[in-house]
């Protein structure tokens, strides 16, 4: 089947369901105030109905403002019910917010005070018959904000205590008035394994494998992202993407094999071989294995010191080394951008010779490109190939090789270079142009690049 006769309009059938915070998000962030106009939650259920989507989902606050008089929220709750009910919508979840109002500034169900607490409980109890006379039957708990103010603010053990007393005042008060609403264990319990399948080079294995990973979840995902860094071949399984160029149909077929052949043959019997105490010996020692090697690596820690070392410490030299002599090299550097970016668009790169396609381990491969610089020097540029071994070539590693003028002068310079394969087997050679100048602080910085 091709992907371009799938009809993809979404249906209710498909249940894709949407909470009301998201399409009506106000554009508000750490760095300003909202810059887009409150969405009335029942223009969102008219459009959601329009186009397909199964339901809606909302925290209390997304509908109601805690001002709102008695005969105001009722008025509010069935004006949304009678839209819902028009757009064929469902409403399967409903949360409550104990978070954005200052009162919540250290914790809801945590709080210190009696009487945020008192409040927080309350408001859930009401939220929850609105779940009921909604018909949501899942309901996701938040315990309150954890901002500054809230961890240093409690003693740890007392604070542990109020959540569970908390929660079983409210699991009680489910109980005790016949809803037929579950808190959201089954969206938070977790799993054993994580599959992630990114299109590569479009898509990458996420940071929700992190996290999981760092939970002892064992990783099943595709080599690009973070997992391409992460793998070692000992601490979880790894699908080597295949090349981009080939027909999607059949990467997505060579990569589903590759996916079922691990669950068959490594994953399931790994994780079904229970010793005696009814749990795998070898899935633990994986999932410790997979704890070993991803904790070290990936963390804030590491986080921080890679803005550090990769972008705050060169951004202060290259600060101080623009500003010297009173700013002579950011003028200079200014001057010579506004040369490239006026040449570019003249310049142009073509093969001066066929390269072989194929060479014995021993032979050099000999590249000659003529480009045309438009007025530009030959020390404005940099001419490069980039070897790819093919992405299931194990352990082989990319080669970039630069190409140099064979003469001083002139409009049309020859670009050449004489090199060896560090690799064997299937390799792609690409060859891109793009401005250089040392006062740069990166090599891409202009944006501008052709490719052979």
């Amino acid at each position: 089947m091709s992907y371009a006769t799938v009809d993809l309009t979404p249906t209710p059938e498909d249940k894709f369901t949407f909470g009301l915070w998201t399409i009506g998000w106000q554009a508000r962030d750490p760095f300003g105030d909202p810059t887009r106009e409150p969405m009335d939650p029942v223009l969102a259920a008219e459009k959601l109905g329009e186009l397909g989507a199964y339901g809606v989902t909302l925290h209390d606050d997304d509908l109601l403002s805690p001002l709102l008089t008695g005969d105001e929220r009722e008025a509010a709750i069935s004006r949304f019910e009678k839209a819902v009910d028009a757009a064929g919508l469902k409403i399967p979840m409903i949360t409550t917010n104990l978070f954005t109002h200052p009162v919540f500034k250290d914790g809801a169900f945590t709080s210190n005070s009696r009487d945020v607490r008192r409040y927080a409980l309350a408001k859930v109890r009401r939220n929850l018959d609105l779940a009921a006379r909604f018909g949501a039957t899942t309901y996701v708990l938040w315990g309150g904000r954890e901002g500054s103010e809230s961890d240093a603010a409690k003693d740890v053990q007392a604070a542990l205590d109020r959540y569970a007393e908390g929660l079983d005042s409210l699991c009680d008060y489910i109980v005790s008035q016949g809803y037929d609403i579950r808190l959201a264990r089954q969206l938070v319990s977790g799993v054993d394994l994580w599959i992630n399948t990114p299109e590569y080079p479009l898509e990458a294995s996420g940071t929700s494998g992190q996290k999981a990973a760092i939970n002892g979840v064992v990783n099943l995902s595709v080599l690009d992202g973070w997992w391409g860094e992460g793998f070692n071949g000992r601490n979880g399984w790894g699908i080597v993407p295949r090349e981009p160029k080939l027909d999607i149909e059949q990467r997505n077929r060579d990569e589903a094999k590759d996916l079922l052949d691990l669950i068959e043959h490594e994953v399931l019997p790994l994780y079904f071989a229970r010793n005696g105490h009814g749990f795998s010996s070898g899935w633990v020692a994986l999932a410790k294995a997979s704890m070993k090697s991803i904790i070290p690596r990936f963390n804030s820690l590491r986080m921080v010191m890679d803005y550090v070392t990769r972008l705050y410490c060169p951004a202060r030299e290259q600060h101080r080394r623009l500003s010297a002599d009173d700013g002579a090299g950011a003028r200079e550097l200014a001057q010579w951008k506004a040369r490239v970016r006026s040449r570019w668009p003249g310049v142009r790169i073509t093969l001066e010779n066929e390269p072989p396609g194929a060479v014995h381990h021993d032979e050099a491969v000999q590249l000659r490109v003529r480009v045309a610089l438009n007025g530009l020097q030959a020390s404005d540029v940099v001419v490069e190939c980039l070897v790819d071994p093919a992405p299931e070539s194990e352990g082989a590693s990319a080669q970039r090789v630069q190409l140099e003028p064979l003469t001083d002068s002139g409009e049309e310079r020859i670009f050449a270079a004489d090199f060896h394969a560090l690799n064997s087997g299937l390799q792609e050679m690409r060859l891109r142009i793009y401005p250089h100048n040392a006062l740069l602080s990166h090599r891409f910085e202009l944006g501008l690049m052709l490719w052979l």
